[in-house]
């Protein structure tokens, strides 16, 4: 398995996309395999690099913040 610093000196932009999201990349080899991070929900995920890029959230984290957004009759 890699280290944290091996990830962010050897892929620095890949790394920082996780980052960005509030993510943790844990596993990386190439962007066409899986790669394995912990999302911001904290729930372990594979999935390649792309398919990372296109989803701007997962599911959890997606109905987690859908659960905390107010309604539009608390306004």
């Amino acid at each position: 398995m890699q280290t944290e610093q091996e990830l962010k000196d050897n892929f620095p932009d890949i790394y920082n996309t996780f980052e960005e999201k509030g993510c943790k990349l844990k596993f990386f080899k190439k962007k066409t395999e899986k790669l394995k991070y912990i999302c911001a929900c904290g729930i372990e995920k594979e999935k390649t690099y792309a398919e990372f890029t296109k989803n701007k959230k997962c599911r959890t984290c997606t109905n987690a913040e859908l659960k905390e957004k107010p309604s539009e009759e608390e306004y």
